[in-house]
């Protein structure tokens, strides 16, 4: 099934399940127009984004769909790690063709979600548009480190 028969909100209704990996600093996650999170007391929050575009920086001639979600998280979980960070929250944009297979888009999910499982790192929300051109990724991670602990170049 393509895009566009889906539907923008319908497709992140799909979506939605298995996002939140810990519930304690969460408190309203996909849905809404904007997601609401508990930082912790006695913590700096740390914040990168990442942009993956098909054609630059993965293609489907060369790479999986769940390996592009797989590989794009990766780096985001990295950002954090470089900082002395621990990842707490991500949000995500999908800009795609109305018509690409929404099975490719749910496999980039599971290659997100997979790596946000494993690191408890809950998918509090994001964006889905539609667009004539290559499909692009970005993805914004949250995370938090000790009070003047961040590990900085």
């Amino acid at each position: 099934m393509q895009l566009k028969d889906v539907g923008e909100f319908n497709f992140i209704h799909s979506i939605q399940d298995n996002t939140i990996y810990d519930p304690a600093t969460v408190v309203n996650g996909i849905g809404d127009d904007c997601a609401v999170y508990k930082s912790s007391i006695g913590y700096d929050q740390l914040i990168s984004t990442d942009t993956m575009v098909e054609g630059i920086h993965f293609s489907f001639h060369y790479m999986m769909p769940y390996d592009v979600g797989y590989r794009l998280m990766t780096a985001n979980l990295s950002d954090i790690a470089a900082m002395g960070g621990i990842p707490r929250q991500v949000v995500l944009s999908v800009a795609a063709e109305e018509y690409v297979d929404t099975d490719i888009l749910q496999d980039i999910y599971r290659g997100i979600k997979d790596q946000c499982r494993r690191f408890g790192v809950n998918l509090i929300g994001g964006d889905t548009v539609r667009i004539k051109g290559p499909m692009v990724w970005t993805i914004t991670i949250i995370g938090e480190v000790p009070l003047g602990q961040s590990v900085l170049r």
